[in-house]
Formats: C-alpha cells, sequence, structure tokens
C-alpha cells in the first residue's frame, strides 16, 4: 500500500500542500470490488468510478485536528 500512497503524497505537493512532510497521518485500504456491497452517502465522480467497474483510486484530504484537541 505504501508504493501507492508515496506517489500520491507526491504529486500533490504543491497542489495541496507546499511540502508533504505536513501529512501527519494516512490511511491506506484496499478493496476488493468485484462483489455486491453497499455504500452511503456517494458522491458522483465516486459512484461513476464503481459503476465504471475498473480499479481506481480515492482519495480523501481533510484538516486534521491539532494534536492537542484529541486528547
Amino acid at each position: 500500500m505504501d508504493n501507492l500512497i508515496k506517489p500520491i503524497q507526491d504529486a500533490l505537493q504543491g497542489v495541496l500542500y507546499v511540502d508533504d512532510r505536513v501529512v501527519k497521518d494516512v490511511t491506506g485500504n484496499w478493496r476488493n470490488i468485484d462483489r455486491p456491497f453497499r455504500m452511503l452517502y456517494m458522491s458522483q465522480p465516486l459512484a461513476d468510478a464503481f459503476g465504471d467497474g475498473r480499479p481506481f483510486v480515492h482519495i480523501r484530504l481533510w484538516v486534521a485536528p491539532e494534536e492537542e484537541d484529541l486528547g
């Protein structure tokens, strides 16, 4: 999974952040979508990707809370 995440982080550098050192948390999941399952609150681009039937990468970014707010 890390071989997939690092190139994505590198590609987003200069687009979403100045340096990928600001990225504090990364989670990667591999899902088999060749079987029935249920999704709630799916965006149209994500629904289109699922409907296409080919493998795809879905990236979700957000600003994480400050560490002192996690306690």
